[in-house]
């Protein structure tokens, strides 16, 4: 198993949706796991102010496939998101 997937593994990508939840729950698109992830997380803006919780962030690969997803809990941040490659 090489050590070095990710690097090697091309450009990732991360869109955020912000939805009003009166509107329609948020939700992620199912996400093939595999034994090769990294965990990514940290502060989330969009447009220069903290995003809504209830936003979902999305991780595609070069390919546009979605690799990783995560609906946040707290405005400003997401935590933990599982991104295979």
């Amino acid at each position: 198993m090489r050590d070095d997937w990710w690097a090697a593994s091309g450009t990732l990508t991360l869109t955020l949706s912000q939805r009003e939840r009166k509107l329609t729950a948020a939700s992620c698109p199912t996400v093939a796991s595999s034994s090769n992830f990294m965990i990514a997380y940290g502060a989330l803006t969009a447009g220069g102010t903290p995003a809504l919780p209830g936003s979902v962030v999305e991780a595609k690969n070069a390919g546009g496939v979605t690799v990783g997803c995560s609906v946040t809990n707290t405005g400003g941040t997401f935590g933990a998101m599982y991104v295979y490659g």
